[in-house]
């Protein structure tokens, strides 16, 4: 639970600080997200495939076992994404580039889609 915390707030307050000690990357550098030389083309690619491979990974479970758990997992992992997008808005302000107008209704609106659909599956 450290390391993830370390890793959200030191991103989210001190992009400019070396990520860990034994490197002098900062955590813009080491994530190399701008595309970057080094992996940021892969790390690019994988964080959007994860979310929208997972997401009907899910929901297939759930429809194949009817276990209401995979509709929670999903609604909880889109809540925490919301809550890290809402707090790096409020920190660094929003920024509006070809990759946030995708980014930000998809993370803003789906929490609230999947509480409407967990809700309506409940009863």
């Amino acid at each position: 639970m450290i390391g993830p915390t370390y890793l959200f707030l030191s991103a989210l307050f001190q992009p400019d600080i070396p990520l860990f000690p034994w490197s002098d990357l900062t955590y813009q550098q080491q994530i190399d997200l701008y595309p970057g030389d080094l992996n940021g083309r892969s790390n690019l690619a994988t964080y959007p495939m994860f979310l929208y491979i997972v997401h009907p990974y899910f929901y297939f479970k759930y429809l194949r076992t009817s276990k209401f758990e995979y509709v929670n997992i999903l609604y909880h992992l889109w809540v925490i994404l919301f809550l890290i997008r809402g707090s790096a808005l409020i920190v660094h302000g929003v920024v509006l580039d070809d990759y946030a107008v995708f980014v930000y209704p998809t993370e803003i609106i789906l929490p609230i889609i999947h509480y409407y659909f967990r809700e309506k599956l409940k009863t």
